[in-house]
């Protein structure tokens, strides 16, 4: 005589291929959310830089160096100061490693410089954001 509790092996068998199922189809789903995203992504130049505070009036930026140093364009150093005035001083055509700049505007410990690179594909990217 048969039961039904002889046929034990079905309910996992089919547990099992509805697993693997919903795990294709999630990893089908991540894969072309992945993909489609990837394209959007720039480039992010890497060069270092400092700027210092050299006397009361006056900050220094130095283009220090960095793998893509040698792609800079041109720079632009701005120096916000506490009452909300922007003064920015342009570098030269394609300053290199060592490049520095003065702005005369500067105030001691109350200023926000920025420094925006451009670089030789066009692009542009602040290198330097903080205060002097």
């Amino acid at each position: 005589m048969k039961y039904l509790y002889d046929e034990n092996g079905v309910s996992p068998v089919i547990g099992v291929i509805l697993m693997v199922a919903i795990t294709v189809t999630l990893a089908a789903i991540v894969a072309a959310f992945v993909m489609g995203n990837a394209g959007n992504v720039q480039k992010t130049y890497v060069v270092e830089s400092s700027v210092i505070q050299k006397t009361e009036t006056m900050a220094e930026f130095l283009l220090v160096g960095g793998p893509d140093a040698n792609s800079v364009k041109a720079l632009n150093f701005t120096i916000i100061d506490s009452a909300g005035h922007e003064h920015t001083v342009p570098s030269s055509a394609n300053p290199g490693v060592g490049t520095t700049l003065q702005n005369h505007n500067a105030t001691a410990g109350n200023d926000h410089a920025i420094v925006v690179a451009t670089f030789k594909d066009g692009k542009q990217q602040v290198i330097f954001d903080g205060y002097v």
